[in-house]
């Protein structure tokens, strides 16, 4: 599509809105990362993948093949609840 142009104006803030015809034939959703740079007087705004931090976290728990917590840490836990829940029950907390 070598005739995308479209027209618009920055909201207060500095804010402005990516029309939809350029969203969709870039296949930008509605929250993307992008970068923006300026070049021969131009401002370049490139869309980038978006980092997720939950999908790296999951990556790395699913290649832990050994328990992450020793019985010893689940009791000592576990010790830990029953030491809050009398605490709150003490403040008439329950």
């Amino acid at each position: 599509m070598d005739n995308l142009v479209t027209y618009g104006q920055t909201f207060s803030k500095g804010q402005l809105t990516i029309p939809k015809k350029f969203r969709d034939f870039y296949g930008l959703g509605e929250n993307f990362a992008y970068i923006m740079t300026h070049q021969n007087q131009q401002i370049i705004i490139e869309p980038q993948e978006k980092k997720s931090k939950t999908k790296n976290l999951a990556t790395a728990l699913a290649k832990i093949k050994e328990p992450i917590f020793s019985e010893e840490d689940y009791n000592l836990y576990l010790q830990g609840r029953k030491d809050w829940n009398k605490r709150m029950k003490k403040l008439g907390i329950e």
